[in-house]
């Protein structure tokens, strides 16, 4: 699930939740700015990454996951972390290839434009036979991700 809205969140922000993002509503934001005859004029916005990494259908077992940020330098944390290491995760004995990690994600980010806007980058990693660490997979997508 990944929140996004505009304006300045107020302390008492609450987010009412939804089956897909398109559907995400904020409850209770102000705007941030000036109101003239053509609008409220923006000073920054938010967007609000929340969910996790479920699962995956790999060959191999005893994975685990890194992910980390990339944004551009108008861009600024205002809570959560960059970078995250899951736990190694194995498949299920008897089940099919997935390996279940159910990861959470939570960062929110600040900016005045969207000019490199936020994207996350996903690496698996494996354990080889020597005990080095081998990336099994790699992803890298924007947010928000809308669902397919």
């Amino acid at each position: 699930q990944i929140f996004f809205f505009l304006g300045t969140p107020p302390r008492d922000m609450r987010f009412k939740q939804s089956q897909s993002p398109e559907d995400a509503v904020l409850l209770g934001a102000a705007s941030c700015g000036t109101v003239g005859q053509t609008g409220v004029v923006m000073e920054s916005f938010y967007v609000v990454v929340n969910g996790q990494v479920e699962s995956g259908e790999f060959a191999h077992d005893d994975l685990y996951i890194r992910y980390g940020f990339s944004f551009g330098p108008d861009w600024k944390v205002v809570d959560g972390i960059e970078t995250g290491l899951s736990q190694i995760a194995r498949k299920a004995p008897g089940s099919d290839a997935s390996v279940v990690w159910n990861f959470p994600i939570d960062i929110s980010f600040k900016s005045t434009n969207a000019h490199g806007w936020p994207r996350i980058s996903i690496s698996i990693y494996g354990v080889d036979s020597l005990g080095r660490d081998v990336v099994r997979g790699y992803g890298s997508v924007l947010v928000p991700r809308l669902q397919s």
